[in-house]
């Protein structure tokens, strides 16, 4: 059993699509692809346990700041770990 873990941050044919599409063309290549069961995780970034940990992040980093100032606070999310 295998697990293909995709970690791009949303689900795109030319990201996650075409990496699976490709892991599945190099396993059939190798004669292989039969030989293990597969489990496929490619949308993480949607599911409630993740949602509410970053969610927890967010509150634990905005108690780093004064009560009256936490509105001011800019939030930068970067999908490509800038």
């Amino acid at each position: 059993r295998a697990i293909a873990f995709s970690q791009f941050p949303q689900w795109s044919c030319t990201t996650s699509g075409s990496s699976m599409n490709e892991m599945w063309r190099v396993l059939a290549e190798q004669g292989i692809s039969n030989d293990i069961k597969w489990s496929l995780i490619d949308r993480w970034h949607s599911h409630p346990a993740f949602i509410d940990a970053l969610a927890g992040r967010v509150v634990e980093g905005l108690k780093q700041f004064e009560e009256g100032d936490r509105h001011k606070v800019v939030f930068l999310f970067s999908a490509h770990s800038l």
